[in-house]
């Protein structure tokens, strides 16, 4: 197999251990695409435990067959990090930490660095925490210009808690 997988809609490879999903700008990922980004990814991790980086910052969309494909399957993730940026559709941010998606660990950064160091640490607080949102990107966001590019990854704060005991 390739280091890495090329589909319409993305970019997969495995980089120190973590997957790294990169969507392509201007698409919309169909039912199609996602079985096919699925299929890519299971050979890639040989269907076993992983830690994924999807990096959203380009303007795509997914339509709700794929996203109905996506939920129904069970994935295999230890934890999740969404790299968004000021092309990043709010809709696509919501749907990656919705509950029905979130099943494990998810965070939303806006710097690359940031992101892959959350993923390589070593996790201590298990599944208590679910979905955590960098509330200042979310507040910070709306007041920017689009062309300016967004330099941060602090304040991250729990958006919402799960007890799953």
């Amino acid at each position: 197999m390739n280091e890495y997988e090329t589909t319409r809609t993305c970019k997969i490879y495995i980089n120190k251990g973590i997957i790294h999903v990169i969507i392509f700008d201007g698409f919309s990922i169909n039912y199609e695409d996602a079985k096919e980004i699925n299929l890519c990814i299971n050979k890639m991790t040989t269907n076993k435990k992983h830690l994924r980086l999807i990096d959203a910052r380009a303007k795509c969309n997914i339509e709700e067959k794929a996203k109905r494909f996506l939920e129904s399957r069970t994935f295999k993730i230890s934890r999740q990090a969404i790299l968004t940026g000021n092309n990043t559709k709010q809709e696509l941010i919501s749907y990656f930490t919705e509950i029905k998606y979130a099943r494990m660990p998810i965070k939303v950064f806006t710097e690359y660095d940031c992101a892959i160091e959350w993923l390589s640490a070593p996790f201590v607080n298990s599944m208590k925490s679910l979905v955590e949102i960098d509330s200042l990107y979310q507040s910070t966001i709306q007041m920017l210009p689009k062309k300016e590019k967004v330099t941060y990854c602090e304040n991250l704060i729990d958006k919402t808690q799960f007890d799953l005991t």
